[in-house]
Parts: C-alpha cells; sequence; structure tokens
C-alpha cells in the first residue's frame, strides 16, 4: 500500500516536471505580468487590486524595472520637503507613465524633471515622482493617489490618459483576478512570501489562462460571488477623473489630464479625434485642465519627412517621444502653472 503511494506520488511529481518543462520549451504560458512576485503583489484593496512590489524588479522584455522601497519607479523621494522652494509633481498613469520597455531616463516624469530643473522653471526645485503601474485604469490610478501618493503632499498631479481607461484592459486584472477571486483561498496562497513560488510556475499560468481551468463566466457569476466591491459600473474614467477634482479640492493640489494618442498606422499620427474630444469635454465639464498630445504632434510633427521615431507601438511612445511628450508638458506649465 505504502508502496503504491510512493509510486503514484512520485509519478504526478515527474509528470508535473515534464508537463513545465513541455510548457517552457514550446512557450505555452501566456505573456502577462507577475501574479504576485518580484514586480506585483495582489493588494487587499478592490480598487487598486495590485500594485508594484516595494523594492521589487518587474521585468519588462529587455528592461529590468527596478522599483524604490516606497513602491513606484525612479528615486526615492522624502514624504516630507525640506523647503518652500520646491515644488513636487506626481504622475499618474498606466504602462506609458511607467516606461514599460524603457530606461528609466527615457520616460516622460524623468525627462520633464530633468527639463525642469535644467531651466530652472520660476527659480524653482523640482520634483516629479513617477506612480505609473501597468493595466491600471483610471479608477486604480486615482486609488493609488488616495492611498500612497497623496502622502507626498505633491503641487501638481499629472493624470495620463490611455484611450483603454474606460474600463477595464489588464491581463492580470481582467484574465486572473476575477477567477482567483472566486478561489479566495488561493488568493491567500499567492500573498504568503513561501507559497508565492507557485507564480514562477509557467504550467500554473498556462493552466489558469490558456486552457482557462480558472476561468468563470464573470457576467453570470459576479452578482452570487464577486464582493460588490470589485465590481466597477459605469465608466471608469469618467468616475475617476470626478474623484480625480474632488482629491484635489480637497488637498490643494493642480489637477491635469495628459492624452496620450493612439496611433492607429505605423507611420502616421492617430486620428482617433473623436474619442479626444468626449474625453476633453468631460474635463471641461469636471473642471480639470487638459493637454492632448496629438493636436502638437499634427501641429509640429506631422509633416516631418522621415516620419518621426514617435512610438514603440500603438500606445507606448519612444525614448524620444516621450522626450516630446515631456516638452509638451513643460511649455504647458510654463504659460499656464500660475494661472
Amino acid at each position: 500500500m505504502i508502496k503504491n503511494i510512493l509510486l503514484l506520488t512520485v509519478t504526478i511529481i515527474l509528470t508535473l516536471f515534464a508537463l513545465e518543462a513541455v510548457v517552457r520549451i514550446f512557450g505555452l504560458a501566456p505573456r502577462t505580468e507577475e501574479i504576485s512576485g518580484e514586480g506585483l503583489v495582489f493588494s487587499d484593496n478592490p480598487n487598486l487590486r495590485y500594485t508594484l512590489k516595494p523594492g521589487g524588479v518587474l521585468a519588462s522584455y529587455e528592461t529590468s524595472i527596478d522599483i524604490n522601497e516606497d513602491g513606484y519607479r525612479g528615486p526615492l523621494y522624502p514624504r516630507r520637503r525640506n523647503h518652500d522652494n520646491r515644488v513636487r509633481i506626481l504622475c499618474l498613469g498606466d504602462s506609458i507613465a511607467l516606461g514599460l520597455y524603457l530606461e528609466d531616463d527615457e520616460t516622460f516624469p524623468r525627462q520633464l524633471e530633468e527639463r525642469l530643473n535644467r531651466e530652472k522653471l520660476f527659480g524653482k526645485e523640482w520634483e516629479v515622482l513617477n506612480f505609473g503601474v501597468p493595466g491600471y485604469n483610471t479608477i486604480n490610478e486615482i486609488e493609488l493617489l488616495t492611498e500612497k501618493g497623496l502622502a507626498y503632499r505633491p503641487d501638481l498631479v499629472i493624470l495620463q490618459y490611455c484611450y483603454n481607461d474606460h474600463s477595464n484592459k489588464s491581463d492580470l486584472d481582467t484574465r486572473l483576478r476575477g477567477p482567483l477571486v472566486k478561489h479566495h483561498r488561493l488568493i491567500g496562497m499567492l500573498m504568503n512570501p513561501v507559497m508565492r513560488l507557485l507564480t514562477r510556475s509557467k504550467l500554473f499560468l498556462f493552466a489558469a489562462v490558456r486552457i482557462k481551468s480558472l476561468k468563470v463566466d464573470l457576467e453570470s457569476e459576479r452578482k452570487w460571488w464577486i464582493p460588490k466591491e470589485y465590481v466597477y459600473d459605469g465608466d471608469f474614467f469618467v468616475t475617476g477623473l470626478a474623484r480625480f477634482k474632488e482629491l484635489s479640492r480637497e488637498h490643494g493640489f493642480r489637477p491635469l489630464l495628459v492624452i496620450f494618442p493612439y496611433f492607429e498606422q505605423k507611420d502616421s499620427f492617430s486620428h482617433y479625434s473623436w474619442n479626444y474630444d468626449r474625453v476633453m469635454g468631460q474635463c471641461r465639464e469636471a473642471g480639470v485642465k487638459y493637454i492632448n498630445l496629438l493636436d502638437h504632434l499634427v501641429r509640429d510633427y506631422g509633416s516631418r519627412k522621415p516620419y518621426p521615431d514617435f512610438h514603440l507601438d500603438k500606445v507606448h511612445p519612444t525614448g524620444y517621444g516621450n522626450r516630446v511628450a515631456a516638452d509638451i508638458i513643460f511649455n504647458y506649465l510654463k504659460e499656464h502653472y500660475h494661472e
């Protein structure tokens, strides 16, 4: 009896190792961000769902993104400022603001900080904090501001907009988080530092996503088992924007929305303007200032030949594209910051 149990155990272990090897060799696992490992961790806050891991490293293709001990990208700034001559900007956003495929000095928050200090705008010292998190929507971003960002007492908060901010967009959020909410015991395992090793298994990710062993029908079952606070209703951007304005009044910072364009073609600027017109109208209704980068790009770069190396894909700018965005934001602040 004992021999049979041992034989069965060994057979199961060897089979799992073999399947793990097959999944890795043939690249069958989904290319999702880590569920909860070196770069991302689950959050008990349903409006965050996950965050960058303090002190962790987020692997992004050939780039490794270092996360500081307070859980955001870039230098670690003290929460209390030393003197009044310093202006602090906090940037919220998704993988665009984070600079998912870029080195830190290529991101628009870092390039904006460099130019502000190089030109000593208004005779001030400037700090720009990068609170971008991949896959976040506007509700997540504003919640991160509430939970963590406000403690840094920002003077200006830049909210980076992407065309898909109106709903869930993260692989982690839409493909894994919902099913894992149902399997609450598994969430507990994944948040345990020892059991978190499970998330390093490509076989686990393959089973969870590709063959949908953890997938459930969210629409038919969510009212039965998903806690109400995990279900967002309506337009996420409109909801988040209203809260953004409310927080600006409560805490005295200036809110600014920066609309990043969606590039429909590789060698031309986007004509996705109908959506940006709607977003700008929503900003006017909420009383939030905005910059539509597309207007500036078409005006200043649209006729350039060859086409400028502005974007890596349909949503992520190159380091050069981030520099252009930083310059546009700089010029806006130079003209409008004291209004």
